[in-house]
Parts: structure tokens; sequence; C-alpha cells
């Protein structure tokens, strides 16, 4: 796959996600852990669901965007996670914190700043893919003793 060169105009919308990190001499995009770590778990969970719409669920205006560029940057985040497990992506205390954000379901909607709604948003559901893989794993651990 190309790597398309984003114009600069390009370049400003594409950071102005929540999930982006830095955009990379116009060329790479570099994304959130927790956007990379939610999107391998919405495909195990919801495999009928594309990658490009995930990325357009998360807020991101696909058409900038190579189209074979959800598909391939998932399927790749998709190779490490089955190599290294979810430790790749967040830390026990990063995971410890986004369990303690969301204590009692607690979400904030705040109108004025969509990309908070975005980031509030996914991460809730990371939140419950994750206890739900944790259920998992203990499920089957405890199945194998």
């Amino acid at each position: 796959m190309k790597s398309k060169i984003y114009s600069d105009l390009e370049v400003e919308s594409l950071e102005k996600s929540p999930f982006v990190l830095e955009v990379n001499k116009k060329r790479f995009i570099h994304y959130d852990p927790l956007f990379k770590l939610w999107t391998i778990l919405q495909r195990k969970k919801y495999p009928e669901k594309t990658c490009r719409e995930l990325f357009e669920y998360a807020g991101f205006n696909t058409k900038l965007m190579n189209p074979k560029l959800p598909q391939t940057r998932i399927k790749s985040w998709e190779n490490l996670y089955y190599r290294y497990g979810m430790d790749y992506f967040v830390s026990e205390k990063t995971y410890a914190i986004l369990l303690d954000c969301f204590k009692g379901n607690v979400f904030i909607d705040n109108k004025e700043n969509q990309a908070m709604i975005y980031r509030f948003k996914i991460y809730k559901e990371l939140k419950d893919l994750l206890m739900e893989e944790k259920d998992n794993e203990k499920r089957c651990t405890s199945k194998n003793q």
C-alpha cells in the first residue's frame, strides 16, 4: 500500500480526531493505543463490522484516507494483539485508570466538545470489552484447572 501524502488541511483535520496522536511528515498517522485496542476488541465481538465502519464510528473522516488504510492498520494491530496480548497496548495502570473513570457508569455528555464525546464513548465501550475479555480469560483458566 502506498503512503498517501496529506495536505496541510487534511493533516489539520486528522489531528482534530481525539484518537490521533500525531501525523508525522504528512504521511504517517500515529493512533492512540486505546483506540487500537478498542478496534481489535470490536472486531472480535462484532466480526460483521468492517474496519472502515469502525474508523467512521470513532469519528474519522475515512474519505481522507487510503481506502485500505483502516483494514491494514487493524490487521497489523490484531497481529500484535495475538502475538503479545493486551499488555502491548495498555499497561495494568492504564487499565485500572480506565475502570476507575467509569465506576458507576459516570459518563460526561458535553455537547460543545464533540471530540471528547467520541473519546468517552469509545473508552466506555473499551472498558466494557476489557471486562468481557478478562471474564473470558478467567473462565478459560478455571476450565483448564
